[in-house]
């Protein structure tokens, strides 16, 4: 597998060669082998779409890559869910250990997309107390930059209570037997936002932040990715994945909802 990186548009390249082992954190991802490993020998094999997602974050060299050049380069600009990228990081940062709430190797920024915070080959030892130094200070930047855009929202429509306005969960995994499950999960997101004692949900405010969800099949199970937007700017104020199975969809749609209110209620709190 050739690591070098494409030009243009190209997609990421799949021939032979020799790859070159690039250290993320404790661990180390082989390009050729689709595997991250740890000097403790544990190993972990990702999926193609995600080794090939990774390898492109790390020839970036901790700069941004956007959805767009994602789909590009990993998917060929083949036509796909709105949600696969997000589903694919999200299966990165599971094989990483990663928190999406207090990242350590892969940052999210609105419209800007995804990088590797670190993704520099030092020894592992050597890397290690860097690495969870830096990881604090991009939390701290993470968290900051995603209060700040809710509040902006926030402050923009007005006194508290936040108006809120959920829209019906879309089945877009073509399986009709799913649709009760769509209209469950919906219900589920109203009722745990209705739970937020400084949010309101409404069916009409014409300025109340929307909060959609779209099913897809992931990994060959249901799966529910989640957008908070600002209705003014079209802005996407915040995301979210619900990644299934669909035993576990309950407790994590609590989960998105109940950050999603916290940056709400963080965003009020900052406007009064």
């Amino acid at each position: 597998m050739d690591t070098s990186l494409p030009t243009d548009d190209q997609p990421l390249p799949t021939g032979e060669g020799e790859p070159t082992p690039i250290v993320v954190g404790d661990w180390v991802f082989d390009p050729g082998a689709n595997t991250l490993e740890k000097a403790s020998g544990e190993r972990r094999r990702l999926e193609d779409r995600a080794a090939r997602t990774l390898l492109l974050l790390a020839q970036r060299r901790g700069r941004f890559v956007g959805q767009d050049e994602i789909v590009a380069r990993v998917w060929n600009k083949r036509a796909l869910s709105p949600n696969s990228v997000a589903m694919v990081i999200r299966d990165l940062r599971r094989a990483l250990d990663d928190d999406a709430r207090n990242p350590r190797h892969i940052e999210t920024a609105p419209k800007k997309g995804y990088r590797l915070t670190d993704p520099s080959a030092p020894p592992l030892g050597a890397a290690m107390g860097a690495e969870r130094r830096i990881g604090s200070l991009t939390m701290l930047v993470s968290a900051a930059a995603a209060v700040v855009m809710v509040w902006a929202a926030v402050a923009a429509i007005g006194p508290s209570p936040v108006e809120v306005r959920v829209v019906p969960v879309t089945n877009a995994t073509g399986q009709s037997g799913l649709n009760p499950l769509t209209v469950s999960v919906t219900g589920l997101m109203r009722a745990d936002l209705s739970d937020e004692a400084r949010i309101r949900l409404t069916e009409r405010g014409d300025d109340a932040i929307v909060v959609t969800g779209e099913m897809v099949i992931w990994t060959g199970h249901p799966a529910v990715g989640l957008t908070a937007t600002d209705p003014r700017t079209g802005q996407i104020l915040w995301s979210g994945m619900a990644s299934g199975p669909e035993p576990m969809l309950p407790r994590q749609v609590r989960a998105e909802m109940q950050e999603l209110g916290q940056l709400l209620r963080e965003g009020e709190n900052e406007k009064g």
